[in-house]
């Protein structure tokens, strides 16, 4: 294929691009594309932004079991797919799908179904800027959750269990969110990133289950009610030293939770044992997030 080179101003030739290839690819004059020179060849290509943008996927659902899709859904959300056909048997499966959109995928939306597919796109990138507010707003999330949990010990009711729940399921989509750009930025620290928001979710989740499967009366031993206090003293302060880059912080942290889980936790002797159950739950996922929260810090001073 031969072009003619067309003079552009004094010093400037310019080429035209296939206009099959423009269609295919579906660029337009706001794009970019990469220019690479091998010896005496110049090799162009589409820009990488624009290879994610247009990445696409169609599936069969040979299961409808809500479970099932959310988990599909969501790993092909965090894999960074921009349009996702989705083919089912029954139509019914349509209701499902907006459901878990809405509660799981921030920017995605449903362009088009009929009674045996849907197509699924994505609608909003997101920012690197927008990231680390929406990781923060996780961090104060769950403190706050600690806070709801406290006062709900100190009252003996579970007045706050919907806030939690709506809190945990903030969680899912801001996590999901995050994980979705860094799979697209091919991030570097995609293990440990994915290991943060896996035991932040972790820990959300514990707080919801404790509401879901806890009662709270008059038997809470006051001893279970500080054990809280100084999960989230330590909480904190994981959170203070990881945006703070302060690995001491975290620590110092990671012996004191060891010791409020074995020494302190387990050990209590409490008539309400799902409630200890759960609590010590909490207490062992903010451990684990000590590990994913050290190394970033370390990866970022690399």
């Amino acid at each position: 294929m031969r072009r003619k080179l067309v003079r552009q101003g004094k010093s400037t030739l310019t080429v035209s691009l296939p206009k099959k290839w423009i269609e295919k690819n579906e660029l337009n004059e706001d794009n970019d594309v990469e220019i690479q020179e091998i010896k005496n060849i110049l090799q162009i290509s589409l820009d990488s932004k624009v290879i994610k943008k247009n990445k696409e996927i169609e599936l069969f659902l040979s299961s409808e079991h809500n479970k099932v899709i959310k988990l599909i859904l969501r790993m092909l959300y965090k894999l960074g797919y921009h349009k996702i056909k989705l083919n089912f048997k029954d139509e019914s499966t349509i209701k499902k799908i907006k459901r878990i959109i809405r509660n799981h995928l921030i920017g995605f939306e449903i362009t088009n179904f009929s009674n045996s597919n849907c197509i699924i796109e994505n609608i909003t990138e997101p920012t690197d800027t927008k990231i680390e507010k929406l990781k923060l707003r996780i961090f104060h999330i769950i403190s706050n959750c600690f806070d709801l949990l406290i006062e709900d010990l100190k009252n003996n009711i579970t007045n706050n269990k919907e806030q939690i729940i709506n809190s945990v399921e903030s969680i899912d989509r801001y996590s999901n969110f995050c994980l979705r750009s860094h799979s697209q930025n091919n991030d570097n620290k995609m293990f440990s990133l994915s290991q943060l928001y896996t035991f932040l979710i972790f820990l959300s989740h514990s707080f919801r289950y404790l509401y879901e499967n806890s009662t709270f009366d008059n038997n809470i031993d006051l001893k279970l009610l500080q054990i809280v206090k100084k999960n989230k003293k330590l909480f904190n302060r994981i959170k203070k030293g990881y945006f703070s880059n302060d690995i001491t912080l975290i620590n110092s942290s990671l012996s004191q939770l060891y010791n409020l889980l074995y020494e302190n936790a387990i050990k209590l002797d409490s008539k309400n044992f799902s409630l200890n159950y759960f609590i010590c739950e909490i207490i062992k996922n903010t451990y684990y997030l000590t590990g994913p929260t050290i190394s970033l810090i370390m990866l970022s001073e690399s």
